[in-house]
């Protein structure tokens, strides 16, 4: 080979490798995007601080309720508080609950639930005496469970809705919720917050591919792209459209079954996005009979 080529091509070579050096050092110090650099780390679940939903009457639109979740951390443990409120005539509901996590694991969850109204058999456990209080707790063996004092049992589901160690109480605040089940299909398989029955969802049908609409939640338009959209039905036929945020927050869901529907979506969101608001809020609306703080 000629000198003066091999000549050119060291100074290209060179040249190259400068540019290379050049470009790892801005990558260190700019935190410019490589493939092993740009996977971010997974955002911190239920960011600490409060987060409220009303619950509107599907076909009417009348404000029914409220949710609101209290998520509070200490080092790698999060306590997530819930409160719901439905008070339409003819059915009421008061629910407080609590989930306890460790190292992205739930440990325990508790439920005190008092209801009342004819309408009371559309409560997800009719058979059951109100008030119901429950306490489940979670170890390598699956998932345990007590009710209203009684001896700790297993929970068992049925073949097509398993209860595993990994099932959680279907509160929807948590995106993991929603699980791969294969073949590009996502469901739920979770357990009854006010029940603890297993409750499950599978993607409804196959998902559509064309345009879907925007959204509006907290006064503000989300694109498609900047939301999350599961179409589910349960084994009933019960239907839950759910919606969650840019960061993984729970904002919206829609939810159709033969005791009607309701829409619950995020009321109180903070200037800068979906995240937590500071503020405590706490919507008073309820049954009488619900404790009050």
């Amino acid at each position: 080979m000629d000198l003066k080529v091999i000549r050119e091509m060291s100074v290209i070579f060179k040249q190259e490798l400068h540019c290379i050096m050049r470009l790892v050092i801005a990558v260190v110090i700019l935190g410019l995007p490589t493939a092993a650099l740009a996977q971010k780390p997974a955002a911190r679940p239920c960011p600490a601080g409060n987060y409220t939903y009303k619950i509107y009457e599907s076909t009417v639109g009348n404000e029914i309720g409220s949710v609101t979740f209290l998520c509070i951390h200490d080092g790698d443990k999060l306590t997530v508080k819930i409160r719901q409120r439905i008070d339409v005539p003819g059915y009421e509901l008061c629910s407080d609950r609590g989930e306890s996590w460790s190292k992205g694991e739930i440990k325990e969850f508790t439920s005190n639930s008092d209801e009342g109204g004819f309408f009371s058999f559309c409560s997800p456990n009719p058979t059951s005496s109100m008030p119901l209080e429950l306490k489940l707790t979670r170890d390598a063996q699956g998932v345990w469970w007590r009710h209203d004092g009684t001896k700790s049992q297993k929970l068992e589901g049925a073949e097509d809705c398993p209860v595993t160690p990994n099932s959680m109480p279907a509160n929807f605040w948590n995106p993991d919720l929603i699980v791969d089940l294969g073949e590009d299909k996502k469901g739920i398989r979770a357990i009854d917050p006010i029940s603890a029955l297993p409750a499950c969802w599978d993607t409804k049908g196959k998902q559509e591919n064309g345009i879907q609409p925007t959204i509006e939640v907290c006064g503000r338009t989300l694109k498609a792209e900047e939301y999350k959209k599961y179409e589910l039905v349960g084994r009933d036929g019960d239907e839950r459209t759910v919606w969650y945020g840019p960061d993984g927050s729970w904002i919206k869901m829609v939810t159709k079954g033969t005791c009607g529907g309701a829409t619950f979506i995020r009321v109180d969101c903070p200037e800068d996005g979906f995240g937590p608001n500071k503020a405590e809020y706490l919507d008073s609306r309820g049954p009488k009979f619900c404790p009050r703080s």
